[in-house]
C-alpha cells in the first residue's frame, strides 16, 4: 500500500468515526453528561454513602476519603504533582462509627508513627534505609501507664504483605487484611466496580493509597511482630492499642473499593478533619 493510499483510509476511517460520534450524542448528549457526572448504578451520593471517594478540590491536603457501610470512616493527607496525581501520602486518620479516632503519619513516604484512640502510640526511627531492608528502632508508649519501651527493628522489604499479615494474624490473634488493588482498567474496571473515575485518575490517585497501606502491612506489621515477640503481656495490650490504626485502614480500603467516586469531599462528609498533629518529633 502507497503511502498515499494509506493516508486516504486513514482520512475516511477518522471521518467515519467522527460522524458516528456526532450521531450518538447528538440525540443522546445531554443524557450521556449527566450519566459521566453522576454516579454508576444511577444512586445518589449522600453524607451516609459508602465508598472511596477522590477529592476533587485539587488544593486540599486532604486526598481522598474512604467509608464502609457501618460508618467507619479514614482519610487521606498529602501533596499532589502537577497532573493532579498523589506526590506523597503524609497521614492516614481513621474514625469509626463510635466516634473513636486514630491515625498513620509518613516520614518520607515510610510510616513512622501510629496512635491509637487511646493515646498508646509506636514511633519508628530508621536507622538504615535500602532497597531491600529497613534497620532501626522503635518506641511503644503505653498510655495506659504513662511508660515506654524500646525494641530493635530490621524490615525485609522483599517480604509480601500477605506473608506479614499472616504472621501478625498468628501472634496476636487478630485479622489484618491485606488490600486487593483492582488489576482492570478503564471499560473492564468500570463493570467490575461502580466506579465514576477515568482510568487515568484511577492510577494517579487510587494505586498510590492502596500501595502505601501495603506498605504500612509491610513495614509496620513486621515491626509489630518484633515487638509482640519480645514484649511482657503488660506491654502487648499497649502494642495493639497503637497499632490498632494500620488493623482498621487496612480493612475498610478492601470494605471501600467496591465503589470510587471523584467529587468534593464536602458533599459526601459531614464533618472533614485535619490532618493529625503529633506533639513529638519525628527523627
Amino acid at each position: 500500500m502507497t503511502a498515499r493510499c494509506l493516508c486516504r483510509r486513514l482520512a475516511r476511517e477518522w471521518l467515519v468515526a467522527l460522524l458516528a460520534y456526532a450521531l450518538l450524542v447528538a440525540p443522546f448528549g445531554c443524557q450521556l453528561a449527566a450519566d459521566l457526572e453522576g454516579n454508576v448504578g444511577g444512586d445518589q451520593l449522600t453524607t451516609a454513602s459508602a465508598g472511596l471517594f477522590v477529592n476533587s478540590a485539587a488544593l486540599s491536603p486532604l486526598l481522598a476519603a474512604g467509608r464502609n457501610a457501618a460508618g467507619d470512616a479514614f482519610f487521606v493527607y498529602g501533596t499532589r504533582t502537577l497532573d493532579g496525581g498523589i506526590r506523597e501520602i503524609e497521614s492516614l486518620r481513621v474514625r469509626t462509627a463510635a466516634g473513636e479516632e486514630s491515625f498513620i503519619v509518613f516520614d518520607q513516604g515510610r510510616p513512622a508513627y501510629a496512635q491509637g484512640p487511646d493515646g498508646s502510640y509506636v514511633r519508628i526511627t530508621y536507622d538504615e534505609v535500602s532497597a531491600e531492608r529497613l534497620t532501626g528502632s522503635a518506641k511503644v508508649y503505653d498510655a495506659a501507664t504513662g511508660q515506654t519501651q524500646t525494641f530493635s527493628v530490621n524490615v525485609d522489604l522483599r517480604a509480601t504483605a500477605a506473608q506479614v499479615a499472616e504472621t501478625v494474624t498468628t501472634l496476636t490473634g487478630q485479622t489484618l487484611a491485606v488490600p486487593d488493588l483492582p488489576t482492570q482498567t478503564g471499560k473492564a474496571l468500570s463493570a467490575a466496580l461502580r466506579i465514576n473515575i477515568d482510568s487515568s485518575l484511577f492510577a494517579l490517585l487510587v494505586v498510590p493509597v492502596v500501595l502505601a497501606v501495603d506498605l504500612c502491612v509491610v513495614v509496620m506489621g513486621q515491626v509489630m511482630a518484633a515487638m509482640f515477640v519480645a514484649a511482657v503481656a503488660v506491654t502487648r495490650v499497649a502494642i495493639l492499642a497503637a497499632f490498632a490504626p494500620l488493623f482498621l485502614v487496612a480493612a475498610l480500603l478492601g470494605d471501600v473499593l467496591v465503589r470510587v467516586e471523584y467529587v468534593p469531599l464536602w458533599e459526601v462528609f459531614a464533618e472533614l478533619p485535619e490532618a493529625p498533629q503529633i506533639d513529638i518529633t519525628i527523627k
